[in-house]
């Protein structure tokens, strides 16, 4: 059963998350050569991993960001995909104006990736090599195309 996003629920206070980043410990790079971001939509790089690129490129790592949907099903703006595909280009940019980041764009259908479970796996899996580090979104966060995104990148 697919993860359905409940707005109704609160999320955590500002104080609460404070609290659980003071407690991270320091972030160790394991041994790789490449970090691959597994993104569901345009956006989802950014806000969950732009300071894991931006420190992946400084430490010398080549960096892969694999956008798995266009984000078109976010509004019914016919030109939403184009859109959110240059917003992403302009984040790229914004964290690497070296222009070394590595983008795939995968376009599955925004909003249905649960359907296509066995080829999103199968194109993840194509793309990755024995070296790399793979960060996706976690598979419990209450949105279907994270989960989904989440267990093909995990297989």
């Amino acid at each position: 059963m697919t993860p359905i996003i409940d707005l109704q629920l609160s999320g955590p206070t500002e104080l609460e998350w404070a609290a659980t980043c003071n407690d991270l410990q320091p972030f160790v790079w394991p041994k790789c050569q490449r970090l691959v971001v597994v993104s569901p939509h345009p956006d989802d790089e950014t806000f969950g991993a732009a300071g894991l690129i931006g420190d992946a490129i400084a430490s010398g790592l080549g960096v892969l960001i694999i956008s798995v949907t266009d984000g078109e099903a976010a509004s019914s703006d016919p030109h939403l995909a184009e859109i959110r595909t240059a917003e992403l280009a302009s984040a790229v940019k914004c964290l690497d104006p070296s222009r070394s980041i590595r983008t795939v764009r995968l376009a599955f259908a925004d909003s249905r990736l649960s359907q296509s479970l066995e080829a999103l796996t199968r194109e993840i899996a194509r793309r990755l090599r024995p070296d790399d580090l793979v960060v996706c979104p976690l598979p419990d966060d209450g949105h279907p195309d994270h989960w989904a995104t989440s267990t093909a990148a995990m297989l």
